[in-house]
C-alpha cells in the first residue's frame, strides 16, 4: 500500500467521522442541569400558545435514549462536570459519552491503517496514539474561536450598555438590550445570564457563571468591575467607558506584538512541518529507501525520538514567540 493511498484513506476516514459527529451534534444538547433549565425556559413561551401534539409525536418523545441513560449515570462525576463545562465554553452540544466515542474512533481508524501498513502492532500504536489528541484539540480550537469572537464583540456590547445607562435604563435593561441587539455568540451568553436571573439566581452569581463559561481576560475584568460597583456604588457608565478604552488599548498593543512576532511564528511553522514533508517526499520518490524506518526496530526508535524532539522544539518555539499582554 503506497503512501498516497494511505493518506487518502486517513482523510476519508476523518471526513466520514467528522460528518457523523456533526450530524449528532446538530441533534444533541449539552447534558447539563443548566442546559436543561435553559431549554425549559425556552419552552415556557411556546407552551403559552395553543398547539396540538399527536400520539405519534408522543411515542417518539418517549422512546428510550441509551446515550441519555448513560450520561445520567456518569454526569455527577467531577471529571465529567469539568468536561461538560469545556463543552459549554466551546459551544458544543455534545454529550460526554459521545466525546468518548470520538476518542474511540480517532484511536481505532488510524491504528488499523497503521497496522495494515507495517503488519505489526507498533504501526497501530504509531498512528493511533497521536490521533488521541484530535478530540481535545478540536474542543480547544472551538473555545479559542468562540472567545475570539466574544472579545471582538465585547467593546460594542459595553458601549451599548453604557449608552443605555446614560439614557436612564437600568443595568439589567441594558443587558437585555445586548441580548436582543448584539450578534451571536455574545448575545446568547447574555441571554443565558438573564434567564438565570429570572430563575432566581443572584446577579453576582449569574455574572460569575458568565465569566466561567467565557474565560476571557477582558470579560473577567468587566465582571469584576461590575460586581465591585454593585457593592460600593458609583457611576457605572463612566466605569464602562474606561474599560472600553483599556480594552481598545490592549487590542492595539496585541496587534503590534503580532506584527513583530509574525516572522518568528512562520519560522516555527516551517521548521515543524519541514521534516515530515521531506520524509513524505523521499518516500514518494524512493519507498525502499524509507522502509527500514518502518520495518526495523532501530528505525522505529529513530522515528519515535524524532517525533519527541520535534514536539519539544515546536513547544519551545511557541513559548518564545508567544507574548502575553
Amino acid at each position: 500500500m503506497t503512501l498516497p493511498l494511505v493518506l487518502g484513506a486517513v482523510f476519508f476516514a476523518i471526513a466520514i467521522g467528522g460528518w457523523a459527529v456533526s450530524g449528532v451534534l446538530s441533534k444533541r444538547s449539552a447534558a447539563t442541569v443548566e442546559g436543561r433549565l435553559a431549554t425549559f425556559v425556552e419552552k415556557v413561551e411556546m407552551n403559552n400558545r395553543p398547539h396540538v401534539v399527536s400520539d405519534a409525536k408522543d411515542s417518539e418523545v418517549k422512546k428510550p435514549d441509551i446515550w441519555g441513560e448513560i450520561d445520567q449515570l456518569i454526569e455527577k462525576k467531577t471529571f465529567v462536570q469539568k468536561m461538560i463545562l469545556e463543552f459549554q465554553k466551546a459551544d458544543l452540544k455534545l454529550r460526554y459519552s459521545e466525546y468518548v466515542g470520538m476518542y474511540a474512533i480517532c484511536a481505532t481508524v488510524p491504528g488499523i491503517i497503521g497496522y495494515f501498513i507495517t503488519k505489526d502492532i507498533s504501526g497501530f500504536l504509531m498512528l493511533s496514539a497521536p490521533s488521541l489528541i484530535i478530540p481535545r484539540a478540536y474542543v480547544k480550537f472551538r473555545q479559542f474561536q468562540r472567545i475570539k469572537k466574544i472579545d471582538n464583540q465585547l467593546v460594542d456590547a459595553l458601549i451599548l450598555i453604557s449608552n443605555s445607562l446614560k439614557s436612564g435604563y437600568s443595568f439589567m435593561q441594558g443587558m437585555e438590550l445586548v441580548a436582543e441587539e448584539a450578534p451571536h455568540p455574545i448575545s446568547s451568553e447574555f441571554r443565558r445570564m438573564l434567564r438565570e436571573t429570572n430563575l432566581g439566581y443572584p446577579v453576582e452569581q449569574a455574572l460569575d457563571g458568565l465569566s466561567e463559561r467565557v474565560p476571557s481576560e477582558d470579560l473577567d475584568l468587566c465582571v469584576t468591575v461590575i460586581k465591585i460597583q454593585r457593592q460600593i456604588g458609583g457611576n457605572l457608565s463612566e466605569i464602562l467607558d474606561k474599560i472600553v478604552h483599556t480594552i481598545r488599548e490592549r487590542v492595539r498593543i496585541k496587534g503590534e506584538i503580532n506584527t513583530l512576532t509574525a516572522q518568528g511564528k512562520l519560522q516555527g511553522i516551517i521548521l515543524t512541518l519541514m521534516p515530515p514533508a521531506m520524509a513524505i517526499g523521499i518516500y514518494m520518490m524512493n519507498p525502499e529507501f524509507m522502509m527500514p524506518l518502518f520495518t526495523t526496530m532501530m528505525g522505529k526508535m529513530m522515528l519515535g525520538a524524532a517525533f519527541i524532539l520535534q514536539a519539544i522544539g515546536g513547544f519551545f518555539i511557541k513559548k518564545i514567540v508567544e507574548i502575553k499582554v
